[in-house]
């Protein structure tokens, strides 16, 4: 398998854009950064629409044994390149440990980035528009729950 001409479509500010950056950059894997900032409209053009359907970031463009193709969602961007550059101590071989990171990344989508979403986002944008930044419980209970559980699959 011939990967290269990695282009990688991502914001700094976007976590899982950062996931992406950083295991390239982990894993000395080459990669040319396209910014692109959703906030402007960036990611819904017709243009980028041709590479990402979906219309979201992070996204990689790139060549396979001479045939250019795409990927977006960075769990799938991860374990492609991670299967693409034999990185096996990122992405095992042994089946029962992928399905184990699978289910961390179907689990995440919808708790661990709902406890930044419900963290950082609030913090971020009092910051942006000036206004006091007042603590929401539920989000505190969530937040608490999420990490006990992640705090749980730690200590087994």
């Amino acid at each position: 398998m011939s990967l290269s001409n990695i282009k990688l479509y991502a914001h700094p500010v976007s976590q899982p854009s950062r996931a992406v950056i950083w295991f390239c950059l982990m894993n000395n894997i080459p990669y040319d950064f396209k910014m692109m900032d959703p906030i402007a409209g960036q990611t819904k053009t017709e243009e980028f629409k041709k590479i990402c359907p979906a219309q979201t970031i992070p996204t990689i463009q790139y060549t396979l044994n001479g045939k250019e193709d795409s990927l977006f969602e960075s769990h799938a961007i991860l374990t492609f390149l991670a299967d693409s550059y034999g990185l096996t101590e990122f992405y095992p071989n042994d089946n029962v440990i992928r399905a184990k990171i699978h289910q961390y990344f179907n689990w995440h989508h919808t708790n661990t980035r709902t406890m930044t979403n419900l963290l950082f986002r609030p913090k971020l944008l009092s910051v942006f528009k000036g206004t006091p930044l007042t603590e929401n419980p539920r989000s505190i209970k969530t937040i608490k729950k999420v990490l006990s559980t992640i705090e749980g699959w730690l200590s087994d």
